[in-house]
């Protein structure tokens, strides 16, 4: 069954509020018509005869399309066969006699010269030659007023078919036609709820009403919606029509659910009807989905380049603080912005060691939780086994400690990977000193004076611009406890534990941190690094970190609980 769409729907609405007396004026009469049954004899005819020939007719009729269908039947006649007709109006429901209707000199179609035969055509009713002129005459000159006349006529029971023959010339066997009652069942577009169980009530209709019983069996069927997860399954049942009665309700239970999904169909199928034929076996239940789509995951953040060699680089990232608990993770890359060449799916910890193809690439990475994917991270670009110069130290901090010097800085990733460093010292003391891979320096007995200190990095290609400076003046007091680190992340694997953070951006050099730990283990852990990987016991633990100097110590990050496998 046809279901216009919501627009359409939305815009007669409006047109019908806008000017219902236009609306009304223009809309045309109901269709009229239906199916109607005869058996035709001779005790039939007006006055009865003694005819052994009988037959079958079957009339439909809609006038919307204008269209008036005879199939007929019959056998027997004492005579070959000469004209076949509707007649109409008789006076009485089911008595009398009246004219041809229909077109004349017969229906064409209609076999003559036998006494047995059959006939099944179709007449176009918008023309005045399907029916006899004086018919057409009789009900206002026009084809639409015989159309309208002959279809009330069938409606009342007041219109009969009969065939002539050469030995009953005034006709052999007629049959007065009844109306067929129609049934049909409605389609249900309802909410599925969300606690519970929905009644979807079907309308099972019979038009017009019958004499006496009718029955049809009716049965849920699958579509989209399958039972029994998603409704009850209801039938086959036996619906009876008493004398009088059209409408009967047939019940579905829908289940209720909480999840996002498409709307979803199933069927109710009417069949084995007796007393009445069926138009419209199958009416359609459409279950709406009530439900919000779940929102998406929340990207990572700060995806970052924390190791390079060769071919072989490490990322890592920071999960998301908001939103579902991360599933896992995508990481992706192409050669330009936001492309995607390739994409990797993996567990949930935030840090992934893989080796690239030589060439410029860029990443990014997607959170995935609940089936859903995020957004992408930061992207950052990384020049995979490149003959380019590195990048500049990031974050340089400094520490005066009386007339020891502390620095620390964080290696970056954006050319090509560091093997050295040097420190660059201007001021008091003008000089260049090469510097171990690493990123800390430490040296005491600085000579008086104030410096400014900047650091390098340095490969085969070249050596990267300096890094921010940092100004001291020796000897001095303590510079001040560091400031809290960052970008700590803490993960697991079977039986070990991964820590990872970096200095804060500003403030005083840290020359050591504190792991606290609780669950599993409690205690506190001093680290001359930046990270650990340790074997631990399996449990859980809640893990922060502290940056500490000669001056003090940080306020502790933000703790972690990570349950170790």
């Amino acid at each position: 069954m046809w279901n216009p769409p919501s627009a359409l729907v939305n815009f007669l609405r409006a047109l019908v509020a806008a000017a219902p007396a236009m609306l009304l004026a223009a809309a045309p009469s109901a269709a009229q018509g239906g199916r109607f049954e005869a058996t035709m004899t001779g005790a039939a005819m007006n006055p009865p005869n003694g005819s052994p020939g009988t037959g079958t007719v079957v009339v439909t009729m809609d006038t919307a399309a204008h269209v008036l269908g005879v199939s007929m039947t019959f056998a027997g006649l004492q005579g070959p066969s000469t004209t076949a007709h509707i007649h109409c109006c008789t006076a009485d429901p089911g008595a009398g006699s009246v004219g041809v209707a229909t077109m004349t000199p017969s229906f064409a179609g209609f076999p003559t010269g036998v006494t047995a035969g059959t006939m099944s055509q179709q007449y176009d009713t918008s023309q005045a030659s399907a029916f006899n002129s004086s018919f057409v005459t009789a009900n206002g000159g026009t084809a639409a007023g015989a159309e309208a006349a002959l279809a009330a006529g069938l409606l009342a029971g007041r219109a009969y078919v009969d065939i002539h023959s050469a030995v009953f010339a005034a006709g052999e066997i007629r049959g007065f036609l009844a109306v067929v009652p129609e049934l049909r069942v409605s389609d249900v577009t309802q909410a599925e709820g969300s606690s519970g169980t929905t009644s979807f009530t079907f309308t099972v209709l019979l038009t017009p009403a019958a004499p006496g019983p009718v029955t049809v069996v009716a049965a849920t069927a699958d579509g989209t919606a399958t039972a029994p997860a998603d409704y009850t399954a209801a039938g086959p049942a036996t619906i009876t029509f008493n004398a009088g009665e059209t409408s009967k309700p047939f019940q579905v239970l829908v289940g209720s659910d909480i999840l996002a999904e498409p709307d979803e169909t199933f069927f109710v199928n009417l069949s084995s009807p007796s007393g009445a034929v069926i138009v419209d076996a199958q009416g359609i239940g459409t279950i709406l989905n009530d439900d919000a789509p779940p929102l998406p995951p929340t990207p990572a953040t700060s995806l970052r380049v924390v190791a390079m060699s060769g071919n072989t680089v490490t990322f890592a990232w920071n999960p998301p603080e908001l939103g579902a608990p991360p599933e896992g993770y995508q990481i992706e890359g192409g050669t330009s912005p936001g492309e995607v060449h390739a994409a990797l799916t993996l567990g949930t910890a935030p840090m992934f060691t893989i080796a690239l193809p030589a060439g410029s690439i860029y990443v990014r990475v997607r959170t995935i939780s609940g089936g859903l994917v995020s957004g992408p991270s930061n992207e950052v670009l990384v020049h995979v086994n490149q003959p380019l110069p590195p990048s500049a130290p990031a974050s340089l901090l400094g520490l005066v400690n009386g007339t020891s010097l502390a620095l620390a800085w964080r290696n970056t990733f954006e050319g090509g990977a560091p093997t050295s460093l040097v420190l660059d010292v201007s001021g008091a003391l003008v000089m260049s000193a090469p510097l171990l891979p690493g990123d800390t320096f430490s040296y005491a007995g600085v000579p008086p004076g104030t410096y400014s200190l900047r650091v390098r990095a340095v490969n085969a290609f070249g050596t990267s611009a300096p890094s921010n400076p940092v100004t001291v003046t020796f000897p001095g007091g303590c510079s001040g406890a560091p400031l809290p680190v960052q970008n700590f992340i803490a993960f697991a694997t079977p039986g070990r534990l991964v820590l990872s953070w970096d200095p804060a951006g500003a403030g005083a050099a840290p020359t050591g941190f504190v792991v606290n730990s609780t669950g599993a283990y409690v205690g506190s852990v001093p680290l001359d690094s930046r990270g650990i990987d340790v074997a631990v016991p399996p449990g859980s633990y809640t893990l922060s970190v502290a940056a500490v100097n000669p001056c003090g110590a940080s306020a502790v990050s933000a703790a972690r609980t990570v349950a170790v496998p």
